[in-house]
Formats: structure tokens, sequence, C-alpha cells
């Protein structure tokens, strides 16, 4: 499993059909863009193919897109043979690149290449972006490569952490607690795993994980805790988790479990961190302009 900030290691976005609250101003749609993106990156002729990548990155340089033309652009120059162009052209997007996602998309897809192909110069440079580097997806994208690199469990352990004190967003941190403990418990180390993934809990992974340790420890009542919550935010695995069966076990019955379901679904993190996105029409947004108002939000993942 490769984990990327998108699937498939291709540029997601915020791609929003909106109730309300649109600006009349033209802009180019982004299902134009991917369209264009997509034809670009399919030229059979790698020369061509770098240059068609290289003209849309000219004209949509301000676009998120762009950062997936830079990927397709370094891999194309690399299966060409032109490692020394390839890297220069990816180190110059990183250094100008100002949008803390954009960077750190760019900075993976670099890691990503040296770790396919020398494990221990993919080490050294996460080693160096550990120290260097304050974007929290970041840090726990080269975690999780890491930690499955042979010596590689400390550096991920290092990088778990500074992402997770990092991360403003619950959901977020919870994430990246989830995979730290998990490695933790491939370690060995089930105390340590234990008490990580208990901070863990409102993510479906972490939940799930600790819920299973603890049954298997004999700590029911708090398995079944980590039970409900990972069932609360994953509503087919009621059936898969067999959670009535073992709420009656612990508790007799299943009375009161589907109102503990629907009290942990329910949560209040106060006000969303800002952020902007695109719309169907290419209408660059923020949040904030819709405050007060209703929106149906579609999230969009171009592979």
């Amino acid at each position: 499993m490769k984990l990327s900030v998108f699937s498939s290691g291709a540029v997601a976005l915020l791609i929003c059909i909106l109730l309300n609250g649109c600006s009349a101003k033209k802009e180019v749609s982004s299902v134009l863009l991917l369209e264009e993106l997509e034809t670009a990156a399919r030229v059979d002729d790698p020369a061509k193919r770098a240059e068609r990548l290289k003209i849309f990155i000219a004209n949509h340089k301000d676009h998120p897109y762009k950062v997936e033309a830079y990927r397709r652009l370094y891999r194309t120059l690399l299966e060409s043979g032109d490692t020394l162009q390839a890297n220069r052209l990816l180190q110059e997007a990183i250094a100008k690149e100002t949008v803390p996602w954009e960077k750190s998309e760019l900075i993976y897809e670099r890691f990503s290449a040296i770790m396919e192909a020398d494990t221990s110069k993919a080490l050294a440079y996460a080693d160096s972006l550990s120290y260097a580097e304050n974007f929290p997806r970041l840090l726990f994208y080269i975690g999780y490569d890491v930690s499955y690199a042979t010596g590689g469990e400390g550096l991920a352990e290092r990088c778990y952490k500074k992402a997770a004190e990092l991360a403003t967003n619950r959901l977020e941190r919870a994430q990246i607690l989830s995979f730290y403990g998990s490695m933790l418990k491939r370690m060995g180390r089930r105390s340590e795993a234990e008490s990580v993934l208990a901070g863990a809990t409102s993510y479906p992974t972490g939940a799930r994980i600790l819920a299973d340790m603890l049954w298997e420890d004999g700590k029911r009542k708090r398995a079944l805790d980590a039970y409900v919550d990972y069932v609360a935010v994953m509503p087919g695995a009621r059936k898969y988790a067999r959670l009535d069966s073992l709420y009656s076990l612990v508790s007799g019955n299943t009375s009161g479990l589907d109102e503990r379901l629907v009290a942990s679904r329910i949560f209040d993190d106060g006000t969303l961190p800002e952020h902007s996105f695109y719309d169907l029409e290419g209408r660059r947004l923020n949040l904030s302009d819709f405050r007060g108002d209703k929106l149906v939000i579609y999230v969009w993942s171009p592979t």
C-alpha cells in the first residue's frame, strides 16, 4: 500500500457542486483542465509528452492540477533516462512552491522515486525531511513508507510523532495515531500501542485495532467502547464486527446500543479551518465565503 494525499498517487481536489453563492465570472472548467492534462499525459512519445506537460504547467501554474502535471512530467523524464533533468525540474518546482500541501506533494514524489530506486538513500533523505519539514501529512506518509523498510522503524516513529504534534485537526491526528499505533503493535510494543491508539478512536482503523487488542487482552468493556466508536463511523461494519453479539455478551442484551451509536456519530470540533477549493466550473472559492449557507459538496479524486 502506498499512501498519497489522494488515491492512486493522483492529485485530488475538492471539486464541489454548490447550492448557492456562485460567482458569474467565467473560468476554465476543472473537468476540461483534467481532460487536457490526461490528454497530454497519454502522448506515446516521451519527448512530446514532456513538452505537452510543460505547456500545461506554464498555462495553469496557479491551478492545483499543476502538481499532478509535475508528477507526470517527473516520471516521464525518469523513464526516459534523463535523471538529472528530472531531479533539477522537481527541485526547482519545490523551491518556488508556496502552497504547503502542493509543495509536500512534490517532495513526496521525489522521496517515492528515491525509495523505489535505493532504500538506503531514501532513508537518508527521509531523515533530513523529518527535521526540515513541518507539514503533517508529508511526515505521515513518509513515516508509513519507511516503517516497512529494514531499520526504518525509529525514523518512522519520529515522523509519526512529529506529524501528530503538528496536526491541528482531530480526525487527521487520529488517522496518524492509528498508523503509528499499528506499527507499535506490529513491533510487539503492545502497551505503547494501546496508549497511542487510545487517542485514535475517532478514526475507524484506529478504533478497530484498539478494540481487537483490548478484546484479546480480556479488557472487554473498554473493547466494546472502541467497537462502538468503530461501527459508529462505519455503519456497514456492524454486522462484520459482530457488534450486537459482542454487546450482548458483555451487557446481557443490546438495549441502548443504537442510542450509543448515534451519540458517537455526533461531534463538534468548532469552526472548520480555512480552506480554498475549485468547483466544477473552475472558480476558486473559500469556505469562509459561505458561512451561514448550506452546501452540498462532492469530493472528487481524479485518477
